[in-house]
């Protein structure tokens, strides 16, 4: 979001294999961004670049 009030409307985790290894890294990217409605996409992965783990998540903006 863009730093305003937030509520989750929905958020789905898939979790595709362990995260093994010494970091993990967030990658999150936003699908739409709007008025009232934004949905962000958050792939998780290994120091090998492996995908560990996959979110996406949809949020309301409570400030209109």
């Amino acid at each position: 979001t863009n730093g305003g009030n937030v509520v989750t409307i929905d958020s789905t985790i898939s979790y595709i294999k362990p995260a093994k290894g010494n970091r993990i890294t967030a990658k999150a990217s936003a699908i739409k961004t709007g008025k009232t409605i934004s949905v962000f996409e958050v792939q998780i992965i290994n120091e090998k670049e492996d995908l560990v783990a996959k979110a996406t998540i949809t949020f309301y903006n409570i400030e209109n």
